[in-house]
């Protein structure tokens, strides 16, 4: 059940940015606002499971990562 909530979270993210790249004013401009972004999410991911000790810590800052992407 955890790990859907994280599948979850990550499907947001693509939603997020896919929505943002519908006619942006400038695309240069969209991957350099997005590539942090991404980057971020990437470590996230490959992070995930050297800090499954902290569950519940990271599921936090997961939410809190998500809100602030979005």
């Amino acid at each position: 059940m955890k790990m859907k909530k994280y599948y979850l979270f990550i499907l947001l993210f693509c939603i997020g940015l896919l929505i943002s790249a519908i006619e942006p004013k400038d695309y240069f401009t969209w991957i350099l606002e997005v590539f942090p972004a991404i980057i971020g999410c990437c470590i996230l991911i490959f992070t995930f499971s050297r800090f499954a000790f902290l569950i519940s810590l990271i599921s936090s800052f997961y939410s809190i990562v998500l809100f602030y992407l979005l």
